[in-house]
């Protein structure tokens, strides 16, 4: 089911099913509370090495497409004298649809394009966990406005298999499936993190908007099972940044209990780091190798709906 339909879906069932009570009585910072969501996720992820000495600048270039999962979501918080609001909030997603491609060049800027390569991705598992705590200040009409920091972690479990080379300028008569390939690569962005929040009452319930800017650092070890010249796995570390926005409506459907619609999108990225190694050759033995990692992009959206008890 594409991001439009399950959308839709969600939106006529919440307005359908739940009647939008006043719920100034039970916004979140004023009770703790619990919630509990599930959705839709869509990420991708890219990554790019140089040649040795950095010629060519681009030599490898890896980019997981419309990685799909079904995720859950479990937040807990409270407000500490009312004002001070702490959060804590872990997801877990499996994917189940997704693709990847492989491309290697000769020439500067992705040229001379020498071997191209796809790769099935519908197995794996994304994940975050974050807390965060901030101070809640009440203006005009019940607007609630929140400054915050905190710090999270992220990770996505990718994986490659059923592949077919596409371009084979090497060995021309090598097209066609890849027998054996069962590669992953797992991604961590760990750091912490600035932000806002909002919360507006609208049509009986609130509509909430926040925005956080991320500084975390990025580690992450690939596999490559068909490489038999390198040795265990290649490491990627570099210093990154990310952005993330989220949008949502609250209503109350019965005493201390809400449904929360959410949608959420984020880019994440990194600054230029490196890519160290181990491979095997005939005339030195084992060699460790270091090369540019040029840059890391991930982005992801989401839907998704929740139920939240207060307490």
């Amino acid at each position: 089911m594409g991001f439009g339909k399950a959308l839709l879906l969600l939106t006529l069932f919440f307005f359908k099913v739940f009647n939008p009570l006043v719920a100034h009585d039970v916004l979140w910072v004023q009770n703790p509370y619990c919630d509990l969501g599930g959705g839709l996720r869509e990420d991708s992820l890219s990554w790019s090495i140089a040649g040795p000495d950095g010629t060519p600048n681009v030599a490898s270039l890896l980019s997981w497409k419309s990685i799909r999962s079904a995720e859950v979501s479990l937040d807990g918080g409270c407000a500490l004298f009312n004002r001070w609001p702490v959060h804590i909030m872990a997801s877990y997603g499996w994917i189940y649809s997704g693709k990847m491609v492989d491309e290697d060049f000769f020439g500067e800027d992705k040229s001379d394009l020498f071997l191209k390569s796809r790769a099935k991705a519908s197995r794996g598992k994304v994940f975050n966990l974050s807390f965060d705590a901030g101070r809640t200040f009440c203006l005009k009409r019940g607007i609630q406005f929140t400054p915050l920091a905190g710090y999270r972690l992220s990770g996505q479990n990718l994986k490659q298999f059923h592949g077919f080379t596409e371009v084979n300028l090497i060995d021309p008569d090598d097209v066609g499936p890849i027998e054996g390939l069962n590669s992953g690569y797992n991604a961590r962005w760990y750091g912490p993190f600035v932000g806002f929040k909002a919360d507006i009452p609208l049509f009986g319930g609130f509509l909430g908007f926040g925005f956080d800017y991320h500084y975390p650092r990025y580690s992450a070890r690939g596999k490559a099972n068909l490489r038999t010249d390198i040795l265990g796995d290649y490491i990627h570390r570099s210093q990154g940044f990310g952005k993330e926005f989220f949008a949502r409506y609250q209503a109350a459907f019965r005493e201390l209990c809400l449904f929360e619609l959410k949608l959420k999108w984020g880019k994440f990225w990194t600054k230029r780091g490196d890519e160290t190694e181990t491979v095997e050759t005939a005339d030195q033995g084992r060699v460790p190798v270091k090369v540019d990692l040029n840059r890391v992009e991930w982005k992801s959206k989401s839907v998704s709906a929740h139920l939240i008890k207060k307490f």
